[in-house]
């Protein structure tokens, strides 16, 4: 692509009238296009969501919950992810909330260095682990577009959801009791977003099926 550039570049300056002031790159006598700060909000093309933000302002934890009753039964929760921009250290994946309590939830998140996490937030504190007990995957595909595959299954006469990532049964176990609904969603973390460095993911719901 490099090379038809040159040419076209080349070509086009012999039709260039005599005279003709090309001017410099210093960018005197012209404005430099201002930054402008753009998040798509969890857009969809009817195959997955996408949130895409550039903007300082969108840091930290971003989720998005179903909004289908169908997944408060359903506790066999698929998520496909990926990330296309970003830091390598930022994380996304599902996150599963208690009906009941909207406060109460579960995270189960990876990142592109292949690693991944399983949290609890309930009663206004973490129940397992922190946000900073991360666990490595031997194996684990990594890299920007690699799409990977979230699944926490839940056993009702045992009260507990087990997961898995890619295929691989994962050694961790939440217990959660059965008297509890839950919902489905996303959720990503960003490192302060900006021009040159913005965050692009994109999620599937695939089970329970939810059209996006």
């Amino acid at each position: 692509m490099k090379s038809y550039l040159s040419v076209f570049c080349a070509v086009s300056l012999l039709f260039l009238p005599a005279g003709c002031d090309l001017g410099d790159d210093s960018g005197e006598g012209r404005e430099k296009d201002p930054f402008k700060a753009v998040t798509l909000d969890w857009e969809s093309d009817g195959y997955e969501y996408r949130f895409y933000t550039n903007d300082s302002a969108h840091k930290y934890a971003i989720q998005k919950y179903s909004l289908s009753r169908s997944s408060y039964l359903d506790r066999n929760i698929t998520v496909h992810a990926r990330k296309t921009e970003g830091n390598p250290s930022a994380s996304y994946g599902m996150r599963i909330r208690s009906i009941s309590d909207s406060r109460d939830y579960i995270s189960f998140l990876i990142s592109d260095d292949g690693q991944y996490i399983i949290s609890v937030y309930e009663n206004n504190r973490w129940a397992l682990q922190s946000m900073d007990d991360w666990a490595e995957l031997p194996g684990l595909e990594t890299g920007l577009g690699k799409e990977h595959i979230l699944s926490a299954v839940y056993d009702e006469l045992a009260g507990i959801f087990s997961f898995s990532l890619d295929g691989t049964a994962l050694t961790h176990t939440v217990y959660v009791g059965n008297q509890y609904l839950f919902l489905a969603g996303f959720q990503c973390f960003t490192r302060t977003p900006s021009e040159s460095m913005p965050y692009d993911f994109r999620f599937r719901l695939t089970a329970p099926f939810i059209s996006p």
